[in-house]
Order: structure tokens, then C-alpha cells, then sequence
């Protein structure tokens, strides 16, 4: 019948709608209990998830969306935002993020800010000419691959690190 009621929704906590043809997800502010949301590959463009600050893995891949604010979602261990059109990418609130994955969106800007628990951050294709990971010191995988313009300056503080791929970036050194 189209409708759920909210008492039957209020404590679901995984919801995988991916793949679904679903061009827009109002209604998702009721799931107030939501852990996990996999909404990838559909035709999401524009969404509000502040109501769902219980959120610790977000999988919105492949929508074609041309922004995200996750700033409320401040449980977000999981971000995956691949494969869309998000011009900025602003995760600074998220400071138990332990993986973005914002590969191919044509970024101009990716803001980490002091996320120390970040272990994995996957990043290329895009337009980033800075990337400060200064304060990610748990991170032991860098993705920054095809970042034409990105000169990182400070590894010295990536102790941790394993895999790192800066291929097609300006990088001359590594220090």
C-alpha cells in the first residue's frame, strides 16, 4: 500500500535498498534507529539524513548526486560516496570515521580534519590539488591516484601506513 507506519520502522537498524531503481528516499528521517544504510546505484540525487545520527556505515555509491552533508551523522564509522558528482567532500564532524571511500566524484575538495581513527581513505579520480592528512595518523591505506594537481606535503606523521598509491598526481618526493 506505499506506506509504512513509523512504529514498524522506528527500530529497524540495517536497511538495504541498493540497486532498487529508487529515485528518492524521503521517509528515511523516520528510521531513527538505522545503524546501516546501503542505498548505492540507484537515482538518489538529493537526501537529508540528519534525523539518522545513529548511522555508523553509509553506503550511497553511484546515485549521480552532486552533494552530500553527512555533518549530523556524527557515528559514521563507514562512508562510501563513490562514483557520483560531490564537488566538496566535508567529513570533518566525523571523528570515528574509519574509512571514506569518495573515489570518482571530480572533487575539488576533501576535507578530513582531525579524524585520528581513519584507517583507510580512497580518494582518487577526482580534482583535489591538497590533501592534509597530518592528523590521520592511523591510516594504513592512502588511495590518491589520479589527482592530477595533488601535492601532498607531510607523510612523516603515517607511521601506520601499508598501501599507498599516488599514481598520476604531482607528487616529486616522498618524505
Amino acid at each position: 500500500d506505499d506506506y509504512v507506519t513509523t512504529s514498524k520502522i522506528e527500530t529497524v537498524i540495517n536497511l538495504n535498498i541498493s540497486s532498487s531503481m529508487i529515485g528518492d528516499i524521503t521517509g528515511i528521517e523516520d528510521f531513527t534507529a538505522l545503524e546501516i544504510l546501503d542505498f548505492s546505484m540507484n537515482g538518489v540525487g538529493n537526501f537529508d539524513l540528519s534525523s539518522n545520527v545513529a548511522l555508523k556505515e553509509l553506503y550511497c555509491a553511484s546515485n549521480g548526486m552532486n552533494g552530500i552533508n553527512v555533518a549530523a551523522n556524527t557515528n559514521l564509522e563507514i562512508l562510501d560516496c563513490s562514483n557520483n558528482f560531490n564537488q566538496t567532500i566535508n567529513v570533518t564532524t566525523n571523528t570515528n570515521l574509519k574509512e571514506l571511500d569518495a573515489a570518482n566524484n571530480g572533487a575539488n575538495a576533501i576535507v578530513i580534519g582531525a579524524n585520528s581513527l581513519l584507517e583507510v581513505l580512497n580518494v582518487p579520480n577526482n580534482n583535489v590539488s591538497t590533501l592534509n592528512i597530518s592528523t590521520v595518523v592511523n591510516l594504513t591505506t592512502l588511495n590518491c591516484d589520479t589527482n592530477y594537481n595533488l601535492n601532498i606535503t607531510d607523510f612523516s606523521m603515517l607511521t601506520n601506513l601499508i598501501n599507498l598509491n599516488v599514481n598520476s598526481t604531482s607528487l616529486n618526493s616522498i618524505d
